[in-house]
């Protein structure tokens, strides 16, 4: 069976970390948010999450109703001390 990406984000909040739907890179290349020189794929799906990560949820209703809305959205998880993740980006 082919996992989706939302079966992902509800397999990471299923373990305790919240996630949220970010921007993708579409199939010409360019980042979904529409912008001609944005950086693609890292920032929040603004219309579906207005205030950024704070709003990453371990609720698998309102996963779900995001990834139904936009099914290509790459995941975004919550790090620091919320998730106890912490991310080094060299």
């Amino acid at each position: 069976m082919n996992k989706t990406k939302l079966d992902y984000a509800l397999n990471y909040a299923a373990l305790g970390i919240p996630v949220i739907p970010l921007h993708f890179i579409t199939v010409a290349g360019v980042c979904s948010c529409g912008k001609p020189n944005c950086k693609p794929a890292k920032h929040p799906f603004g219309r579906l999450v207005p205030h950024g990560l704070n709003e990453a949820t371990t609720d698998l209703t309102t996963i779900t109703k995001w990834w139904e809305q936009v099914p290509d959205a790459n995941i975004g998880l919550r790090t620091g001390q919320i998730s106890g993740i912490v991310v080094v980006d060299v």
